[in-house]
């Protein structure tokens, strides 16, 4: 039996729960190393991955031309090989939805790694909708967000690589890791009731992973769901299509820290407040997921 000396620490969301602002501090601990590329996706199998797709503008693009890596070598060499020990973050939130990517972890402890999940989680319908709003802002979904609800629940959007954003708030992936996993590897955390940006929090964080206490900056980065404008949203999509050319070129520690800094400017000077949505789109939505659990 391993004597584990390496974790790696699958954050699969929920989309828009904070994930951004976990991972920004957990990374100031010495022992905790980001991927090069915040969410590869990669362990998601190939023979699913080829059947999903995304949205440019109104028409599909499949999943190898979305930006993501789905080479395995490319994957082991974004965490640099697991050379050194401590804890590594797998960020990606569609495993939330693609259960199937437990089914690659065999290979990872096979290397002597230790797995760990980190599942945040918020008001469903809040999650929901700030989803939407950030899935129109980079180009993602050109619905408005009753069709989008209603396409998901006929099976139109059966594919999409988001899966929907009723799936994309469901805790079964929780289920899933449970029939594999014992309860001491998960740990789930609803960002509503835990202030994730205190030193108690990471302090039990940092004893869940097992490294040792640590003094964090607090004030950290957080990719906020917002309506952005015109040049905002463009600008957002345009970073999208870069990304998809070559992300391991272009979604790298030093360009991800220079479009933080460029989204915080968006958000201080540029950005407009959200739109209302109206009690028929909420009560559709909670009935559904109420439907779905």
């Amino acid at each position: 039996m391993h004597q584990y000396r390496k974790t790696l620490l699958i954050i699969p969301g929920l989309p828009r729960c904070a994930t951004t602002a976990v991972v920004n501090l957990l990374t100031q601990h010495p022992d905790v190393f980001s991927s090069n590329i915040k969410e590869p996706h990669t362990l998601i199998p190939e023979v699913e991955r080829s059947k999903l797709w995304g949205f440019d503008g109104e028409s599909k693009q499949s999943f190898s031309k979305l930006g993501f890596i789905d080479d395995e070598e490319q994957y082991l060499k974004n965490f640099d090989f697991f050379k050194e020990p401590g804890v590594y973050i797998d960020a990606s939130t569609l495993y939330s939805v693609h259960h199937s990517f437990l089914n690659s972890l065999e290979n990872i402890e096979a290397k002597g790694i230790a797995i760990k999940f980190l599942i945040l989680t918020r008001d469903p319908f809040k999650r929901a909708y700030s989803h939407y709003q950030f899935s129109v802002s980079r180009g993602e979904d050109p619905r408005n967000f009753s069709d989008a609800i209603r396409e998901e629940l006929s099976g139109e959007s059966d594919g999409w690589v988001i899966g929907g954003y009723l799936k994309g708030s469901s805790l079964k992936v929780v289920d899933a890791i449970l029939e594999r996993y014992s309860d001491d590897t998960i740990k789930i955390v609803d960002i509503m009731n835990d202030d994730i940006q205190s030193q108690a929090f990471m302090s039990d964080l940092n004893h869940f992973l097992g490294v040792s206490d640590f003094q964090y900056d607090l004030d950290v980065y957080g990719n906020e769901s917002k309506e952005y404008g015109r040049i905002g949203g463009f600008l957002r999509k345009l970073a999208r299509k870069f990304r998809s050319f070559n992300p391991v070129l272009l979604d790298n520690k030093l360009t991800r820290s220079f479009f933080n800094y460029f989204i915080c400017f968006l958000n201080k000077y540029l950005s407009k407040p959200k739109g209302e949505i109206s009690d028929e789109e909420r009560q559709l939505y909670m009935r559904e997921f109420g439907r779905l659990k």
